[in-house]
């Protein structure tokens, strides 16, 4: 969406979906890398809804990669906010990895 580049947390997420929109772009279907885009800018902004990295942490373990709670500490509400995130990240991350 206008960048030379980055360092994309959500490729770690969904790289099949990320891998799908830079292939449409280096291919010049832009009306399909703009489709994959605003199909990840809700899964993106649901993860930002705690605090960074946590959101990508809860999503990392709904593909099979537990690494765990980050060092803060952390209250049973924060934690239980968590579990109420992956219940809604579930849906976004499998629609997802079918692009």
């Amino acid at each position: 969406m206008g960048a030379d580049g980055g360092i994309v947390a959500t490729s770690g997420i969904v790289p099949e979906a990320v891998v799908a929109l830079y292939k449409a772009f280096q291919e010049g279907d832009y009306a399909e890398a703009k489709r994959i885009q605003y199909e990840l800018v809700p899964l993106i902004a649901l993860m930002f809804t705690v605090d960074f990295p946590d959101g990508f942490r809860v999503a990392l373990k709904l593909r099979g990669f537990d690494v765990g709670y980050g060092r803060q500490p952390m209250s049973e509400t924060y934690r239980t906010e968590l579990d109420n995130l992956q219940e809604k990240l579930a849906p976004l991350i499998e629609n997802m990895i079918g692009i």
